[in-house]
């Protein structure tokens, strides 16, 4: 009897314990990801769990080519079956075979690879065997064939369809393999029309340099030289706007990997980057992004398919990547081959011509929270929208896009604090700059009669004690600057470097003190620049700091820019010591470091707009100090200025001795380290074991 009970026990608790675990299906396949500001790779949680797996050997399609969904059916394209198409019901059931027909007879495609639901309800396949374009009722009976564009440009490629669709006019638009002018545009009746969306040839430095070589080469010889032509597009779908969706492979430009085109054939889309940043590389062949796919769904989020490890890309509609998932494998939710995809609502359905299987996927909760960010902020529900950032904050705190949302949010509601905190926790510097700018503003309205009030009072002030001291002090003559101390020569020098350096070596009133400490200088303000530089104008990360590195590009290089000037004057006969030659360069450093002083508290104060203010005062500062070093260099040694410019262009170079001889020193030390390693190593191993 007890028996029984603890029988029944066990029972009861296995099916709680089983009905309230969710199915290993429902979870995704935990290798969700984004890249961060950075490009690194972080994990977030599953986008999108599988909700049902179709396999055609149950469903009724076979090797599944294209799929389409219209007026609630999905229509399956089969590569393998006498059926060219299978209908399936919106629950994904079967409903019923296409067979196609011609005048009676069984009509037979070639290689299908396409296939679309025009705006009259009939059928369209690209037929890449047939190298036609194929029309056929719902019914199967073919009504139409058309072939490529007859005219010169034809010529030059064949007609290879391997993608069609039509936008809500019925004109067709048509991908052929090898076509590298753009999308073939066609009437309703399968007349060409032109070509659409022409991609441009990149413009690498390969690329220029062949074409200035082409302005000395004669006909044949250009006529025997490679040409550079426009990569071909791999796919493409058409949102409810009429908008072109068109991806490409890894041989174009990374912000061409997907396009957007407008009715005159003008890329809209704002993505700069597109694609995996980091595939890996195998046997030294380096892998990169290449999409194959393409789907809009009725919120305008753009998924891709990307057969080089067939993962799934998701991008709003402006072209921002939200997440990476999916990706090979056989188990659920991963793929061998996401040859085609398509948007039902808020799923995606992925077809796998090579496991003969058809997986649909919906967003998660943490999907959801992130579409619905999007969504209410497009809606201009700004407070709304906070919430499901909020959430995917709480799922994912590295999920930066989640801080700017709420930061964009928190700016249209004015609270400019408040949206700087966010865009700099989501590193985003333009948004940063922008809500900066209305902040200040902001502070500015409030702060400036109080302000100005106390600055006029002050000056007033500052203007009456000048006069009562000037009263009690008479202005007195300056002593000669040869009766004054060292570090008045360091100011002369500044002002009026040919007198000022000429008499400082004359006088011997140079300083290495003095120098040292402003070597130092430019140590400490190189620190300060890298942790304390504004955040808009600060591309440096916390973790990267390093003060070894950072004295032996300052401190370090210093001191061999001067041992490579002070041993190379001997062949130019230079005067001066090793001494003088770093109190020279010392001194030349005074420019570039107030002009350091500037940026830093510039770089807080300014936006990204006035960033020029920034980057000016930087470069008069190290002309300035380039400047000085100059001169100090050529009034130390006597040089003429040709002999100068010489010298001071060899001492680079010994410097870059210098550091190819460190590096061969440093090398050096490491193979005799990992030989002693080895050895003892390998001694205490036969010591252990006996021989």
């Amino acid at each position: 009897m007890k028996k029984r009970l603890l029988t029944i026990l066990l029972l009861i608790v296995f099916i709680f314990t089983a009905f309230s675990l969710p199915a290993a299906a429902e979870e995704g396949t935990g290798k969700a990801y984004t890249y961060d500001h950075n490009q690194n790779a972080v994990a977030v949680p599953d986008p999108y769990s599988v909700t049902t797996v179709l396999y055609g050997e149950n469903t009724g399609f076979n090797k599944p080519a294209d799929l389409v969904h219209k007026d609630g059916y999905i229509y399956v394209l089969n590569s393998e079956s006498e059926a060219t198409v299978t209908v399936l019901n919106k629950d994904y059931t079967f409903n019923r075979y296409i067979y196609l027909t011609k005048n009676g007879e069984p009509y037979q495609l070639g290689i299908p690879e396409s296939i679309w639901i025009d705006v009259d309800g009939t059928i369209l396949f690209a037929d890449s065997g047939k190298k036609l374009v194929v029309r056929a009722t719902m019914e199967g009976e073919v009504i139409g064939e058309y072939g490529g564009p007859n005219n010169e440009a034809s010529l030059t490629s064949e007609f290879t369809p391997y993608k069609v669709l039509t936008d809500y006019l019925g004109r067709l638009y048509v991908l052929s393999q090898g076509e590298y002018r753009g999308i073939l545009r066609f009437t309703a009746d399968g007349e060409f029309v032109s070509y659409f969306g022409s991609k441009q040839v990149q413009a690498t430095a390969a690329v220029l340099l062949d074409m200035m070589w082409r302005n000395f080469m004669s006909d044949e010889q250009i006529a025997n030289s490679v040409r550079y032509l426009p990569t071909e597009y791999s796919n493409m779908t058409i949102d409810e706007l009429g908008f072109l969706f068109v991806t490409s492979g890894s041989s174009s430009a990374k912000n061409e990997y997907i396009v957007k085109l407008n009715s005159n054939g003008s890329n809209v889309l704002e993505g700069e980057k597109y694609g995996d940043f980091n595939l890996g590389s195998y046997n030294l062949k380096g892998y990169s992004t290449s999409f194959n796919a393409v789907t809009v769904d009725e919120d305008g989020f753009i998924t891709v398919a990307d057969k080089t490890w067939n993962r799934l890309m998701q991008y709003s509609s402006e072209g921002e990547l939200l997440y990476i998932f999916a990706g090979q494998g056989s188990a659920v939710g991963t793929f061998s081959d996401n040859s085609q995809i398509i948007s039902i609502d808020k799923e995606i359905v992925v077809a796998d011509s090579v496991t003969n299987a058809i997986t649909v996927m919906q967003p998660t909760r943490f999907g959801l929270d992130v579409r619905n960010g999007y969504l209410l902020y497009q809606k201009g529900l700004f407070e709304e929208s906070i919430q499901p950032w909020q959430n995917v904050l709480d799922a994912a705190g590295n999920y930066e896009a989640a801080y700017i949302g709420i930061g964009k949010a928190l700016q249209l509601k004015k609270d400019y604090k408040g949206a700087m905190d966010y865009f700099k926790m989501g590193y985003s510097r333009a948004d940063y700059s922008a809500a900066y700018q209305r902040y200040r503003s902001q502070v500015m309205r409030d702060v400036f009669p109080i302000a100005m009030t106390v600055i006029m009072v002050l000056a007033v002030l500052a203007v009456i004690a000048f006069k009562v001291y000037r009263k009690k002090h008479p202005k007195t003559e300056k002593p000669p600057l040869d009766k004054r101390g060292k570090l008045a020569y360091l100011f002369y020098t500044q002002i009026h470097p040919f007198d000022g350096f000429a008499e400082m070596r004359y006088n011997h009133k140079g300083s290495v003190t003095i120098s040292t400490v402003l070597v130092f200088l430019w140590f400490l303000l190189e620190a300060v620049k890298f942790n304390y530089k504004g955040f808009i104008f600060n591309q440096n990360e916390p973790q990267d700091f390093s003060i070894i590195a950072l004295l032996a590009t300052t401190v370090g290089l210093s001191a061999m820019l001067c041992l490579s000037n002070w041993l190379l004057s001997t062949f130019f006969e230079g005067k001066g010591t090793l001494k003088n030659v770093w109190i020279h360069f010392g001194y030349g450093l005074v420019p570039m470091l107030v002009a350091g002083v500037i940026e830093v508290i510039l770089s807080n104060l300014l936006t990204q707009d006035e960033n020029f203010f920034i980057y000016y005062i930087g470069i008069f500062g190290a002309i300035y100090s380039v400047f000085l070093i100059l001169i100090g260099n050529g009034e130390l040694h006597q040089y003429s200025f040709k002999r100068n410019i010489f010298s001071m262009l060899a001492s680079l170079v010994g410097v870059l001795i210098m550091l190819f001889v460190i590096f061969l020193f440093f090398n050096l030390i490491m193979q005799i380290s990992e030989f002693a390693t080895s050895v003892i190593e390998e001694a205490f191993y036969r010591f252990n074991v006996g021989f």
